[in-house]
């Protein structure tokens, strides 16, 4: 049995997934052999262009990739993957997708299935399958789909595929089979406690670096804990969780033991070099304080080196971020959103003061880790003036480094919901860009408003306000106010 996974990555960035190298060490532990195809680097891939503008507008630091070895491939995506799969002949595809790479993922599949016919088996999972498992399942180049976690589900697959057992009792999975769709009910949430040792094997050495402020570090991407204590509303978290409960399925956020976690990460570190961590869970510091003494404890004996976090304005406190620096910490990164308090509790759910932000910011900072916010602009019925709230919200903040993304309406979520209803976008919207692009008609902006305030929102938080008018001239787009912006950038950035 032959497992070829598919990593689908359309962005200049590097970093090998948490879930990929979990899936593969999961079949491979069981004695499948595997093997991935990247589809990183590629010069067709047209969300390159979106990585730029990020670091036009001071979000991104720009980053000397060909110091590790990357070069753009000029190859077809499509040529080559058709000629891995003739050389290594899989019996298994394996797709983990989000909303923004599911389309690449759908003609990769369907490639492979004009020139093999149903020689080889797809299967689809990841978040976007997971929020959107009818659309999934009726694309023709799709066999299978996984909901939920998939480490069991995909061994328990593979057995009964290599010793040609029926397969249509498998929990989690859907299937086509005679016209119909079997749906079969959830597995129930993975122990994380028994997850596999993560597997880099066979992923380009180039993904073991990742960007960190304009520079590139050995870098592991681990995870602590799963599932998220909030609903935001621009996040599919929400529907996530129906998904489980229809399925009399209980999903709860779980963590992993300390011994389990410094396990893992005593491995990354022997085995592979790494000298960064990038903790992934949306909320890290969603467990009581002793569990964080206590890893701490741990941490800084047998890992000792520096990591970032994501957490929530609500977690932080004067003891946490105490023990956090004296583990490592150099960056914790949360969500302001938006400025405008009464939308930000009515349509982000998000129930935070402005008071619990600012607090939480100077928390941080006092302690000497950078404090960076993520922000959105863009969202439904937003203004000028409130995207302008936002802005005062992270002066205030004293934000060290700001994060900024145009609204993306990803399926599953309220805001998505609430877009379609009002009209903003068609109910079959697909998603486009990376958060650097407007996705949704507005009544309240204009488009051309919103990319001007995009590219110059990290200024507007940095600079002293008695430069606001120049600022505002530099919205506009041409080579001239372009050099302008960049040079105040480099004094303010």
């Amino acid at each position: 049995m032959k497992i070829m996974f598919i990593f689908l990555n359309d962005r200049k960035r590097t970093l090998i997934p948490t879930n990929l190298c979990l899936l593969k060490a999961s079949v491979q532990n069981h004695g499948f052999q595997t093997k991935i195809f990247d589809t990183s680097f590629y010069e067709e891939h047209e969300r390159f262009k979106e990585e730029e503008k990020k670091e036009e507008t001071g979000i991104f630091k720009k980053i000397d990739y060909e110091s590790i070895g990357i070069k753009t491939k000029k190859t077809s995506l499509i040529e080559d993957f058709l000629t891995d799969v003739q050389d290594w002949q899989p019996d298994l595809l394996a797709f983990s997708v989000y909303s923004s790479t599911y389309k690449l993922g759908c003609k990769m599949a369907a490639a492979v299935k004009q020139k093999y016919s149903n020689n080889i088996i797809t299967i689809f999972g990841g978040i976007h399958v997971s929020i959107a498992p009818e659309n999934v399942i009726n694309e023709p180049a799709i066999d299978l789909i996984c909901l939920g976690e998939g480490e069991e589900t995909l061994v328990e697959l593979c057995e009964k595929l290599s010793e040609k057992k029926g397969i249509k009792n498998i929990r989690s999975i859907w299937l086509k089979e005679n016209g119909k769709i079997i749906k079969n009910p959830l597995m129930p949430p993975i122990n994380v406690n028994e997850l596999p040792l993560p597997n880099w094997e066979g992923f380009n050495i180039a993904h073991h670096y990742a960007p960190y402020r304009g520079k590139l570090l050995k870098t592991a991407l681990v995870e602590f804990s799963r599932t998220c204590l909030f609903d935001c509303g621009y996040c599919g978290n929400r529907i996530l969780k129906d998904i489980y409960k229809t399925s009399g399925v209980k999903s709860i956020i779980r963590h992993k033991s300390p011994a389990k976690f410094i396990k893992d990460l005593k491995f990354l570190k022997e085995t592979y070099g790494v000298e960064f961590v990038s903790i992934t869970d949306g909320t890290f510091l969603s467990f009581p304080t002793p569990l964080l003494e206590e890893l701490a404890k741990i941490y800084i004996k047998e890992i000792n080196l520096p990591f970032f976090i994501d957490s929530t304005v609500t977690t932080i406190t004067p003891k946490r971020v105490e023990l956090l620096k004296e583990m490592g910490c150099i960056a914790i990164n949360m969500g302001i959103e938006c400025g405008n308090v009464e939308y930000r509790q009515k349509y982000l759910l998000r129930n935070i003061t402005d008071e619990q932000i600012i607090r939480a910011f100077k928390i941080v900072r006092e302690a000497g880790i950078e404090a960076r916010a993520y922000n959105i602009i863009g969202l439904p019925f937003e203004t000028r003036k409130d995207i302008f709230k936002t802005i005062e919200l992270n002066r205030n903040a004293h934000a060290n480094s700001i994060s900024l993304s145009i609204f993306v309406p990803y399926n599953g979520t309220y805001l998505r919901d609430l877009c379609i209803e009002k009209g903003f976008i068609s109910k079959d919207h697909e998603v486009v860009g990376d958060g650097t692009i407007p996705n949704i008609k507005s009544d309240s902006i204009s488009d051309d408003e919103l990319i001007g305030l995009y590219n110059t929102f990290y200024l507007y938080v940095k600079v002293p306000k008695i430069l606001f008018p120049i600022i505002r001239l530099l919205e506009k787009n041409n080579k001239f106010l372009i050099i302008l912006r960049k040079l105040l950038l480099k004094i303010f950035g």
